[in-house]
Protein backbone atom coordinates (compact mmCIF):
# COMPACT_ATOMS: atom_id res chain seq x y z
CA UNK A 1 0.00 0.00 0.00
CA UNK A 2 1.22 3.47 -0.90
CA UNK A 3 1.46 6.32 1.72
CA UNK A 4 -0.70 9.49 1.05
CA UNK A 5 -0.65 12.53 2.63
CA UNK A 6 -4.34 13.65 2.12
CA UNK A 7 -6.94 10.89 0.52
CA UNK A 8 -10.78 11.65 -0.17
CA UNK A 9 -12.30 14.62 0.94
CA UNK A 10 -8.72 16.08 2.57
CA UNK A 11 -7.51 16.66 -1.04
CA UNK A 12 -8.13 19.85 -2.58
CA UNK A 13 -8.69 21.19 0.98
CA UNK A 14 -6.93 24.99 1.64
CA UNK A 15 -4.49 25.95 4.20
CA UNK A 16 -4.62 29.95 4.06
CA UNK A 17 -3.07 32.45 6.08
CA UNK A 18 -3.21 36.19 6.11
CA UNK A 19 -0.23 37.92 7.37
CA UNK A 20 -0.27 42.23 8.13
CA UNK A 21 3.65 43.06 7.22
CA UNK A 22 4.00 46.31 9.96
CA UNK A 23 6.52 49.46 9.38
CA UNK A 24 9.75 47.10 10.89
CA UNK A 25 9.09 44.44 8.58
CA UNK A 26 7.56 41.80 10.82
CA UNK A 27 4.15 39.88 9.65
CA UNK A 28 1.77 40.00 12.07
CA UNK A 29 -0.46 36.94 11.46
CA UNK A 30 -4.57 38.24 10.82
CA UNK A 31 -7.65 36.40 12.22
CA UNK A 32 -9.39 37.33 8.76
CA UNK A 33 -12.23 35.42 10.55
CA UNK A 34 -12.34 37.85 13.53
CA UNK A 35 -11.41 40.96 11.44
CA UNK A 36 -14.60 40.05 8.50
CA UNK A 37 -17.06 39.36 11.26
CA UNK A 38 -17.25 35.30 11.17
CA UNK A 39 -19.31 33.68 14.18
CA UNK A 40 -16.63 32.21 16.04
CA UNK A 41 -15.74 28.58 15.05
CA UNK A 42 -16.87 29.12 11.47
CA UNK A 43 -14.87 28.61 8.50
CA UNK A 44 -15.55 30.34 5.56
CA UNK A 45 -17.45 28.18 3.29
CA UNK A 46 -16.77 30.06 0.15
CA UNK A 47 -12.61 29.62 0.13
CA UNK A 48 -12.65 27.05 -2.04
CA UNK A 49 -9.99 27.86 -5.00
CA UNK A 50 -7.50 30.51 -5.07
CA UNK A 51 -10.01 33.13 -6.58
CA UNK A 52 -12.07 32.84 -3.45
CA UNK A 53 -8.91 33.50 -1.09
CA UNK A 54 -7.98 36.64 -3.39
CA UNK A 55 -11.63 37.95 -2.42
CA UNK A 56 -11.30 36.77 1.30
CA UNK A 57 -7.73 39.35 1.11
CA UNK A 58 -9.29 42.29 -0.92
CA UNK A 59 -11.95 42.35 1.95
CA UNK A 60 -9.21 42.25 4.58
CA UNK A 61 -7.38 45.17 2.31
CA UNK A 62 -10.74 47.01 2.77
CA UNK A 63 -11.28 46.71 6.44
CA UNK A 64 -8.04 47.42 7.01
CA UNK A 65 -7.95 50.23 5.31
CA UNK A 66 -5.52 49.18 2.59
CA UNK A 67 -2.84 47.80 5.28
CA UNK A 68 0.08 45.69 3.14
CA UNK A 69 -1.22 42.22 3.49
CA UNK A 70 0.06 38.95 2.88
CA UNK A 71 -1.33 35.99 1.59
CA UNK A 72 0.33 32.00 2.04
CA UNK A 73 -2.37 29.91 0.18
CA UNK A 74 -1.48 25.61 0.05
CA UNK A 75 -3.08 23.14 -1.26
CA UNK A 76 -3.86 19.36 0.18
CA UNK A 77 -2.92 16.66 -2.14
CA UNK A 78 -1.90 13.19 -2.03
CA UNK A 79 1.90 13.66 -2.25
CA UNK A 80 1.54 16.22 0.85
CA UNK A 81 0.99 20.22 0.65
CA UNK A 82 1.54 22.30 -2.11
CA UNK A 83 1.72 26.24 -2.37
CA UNK A 84 -1.38 27.34 -4.82
CA UNK A 85 -0.34 31.10 -4.42
CA UNK A 86 0.63 33.07 -7.69
CA UNK A 87 1.66 35.52 -5.30
CA UNK A 88 4.87 35.79 -3.02
CA UNK A 89 4.62 36.11 0.70
CA UNK A 90 7.07 39.10 -0.31
CA UNK A 91 3.67 40.85 -2.15
CA UNK A 92 1.73 42.96 -0.88
CA UNK A 93 -1.60 42.19 -1.97
CA UNK A 94 -3.66 45.47 -1.82
CA UNK A 95 -2.67 47.16 -4.96
CA UNK A 96 -2.77 44.03 -6.86
CA UNK A 97 -5.99 42.63 -5.65
CA UNK A 98 -8.04 45.75 -7.29
CA UNK A 99 -8.16 43.90 -10.63
CA UNK A 100 -10.01 40.66 -9.13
Amino acid sequence: MRWMMFSHKGVGMLDVTFYQREEDGTLVRLDHKKILGYPEGAEPEHMRGLMDVYKVGDSLCDSLGGADIRIVARKATTQGWKDVSTLSREDNVCPLLTYI
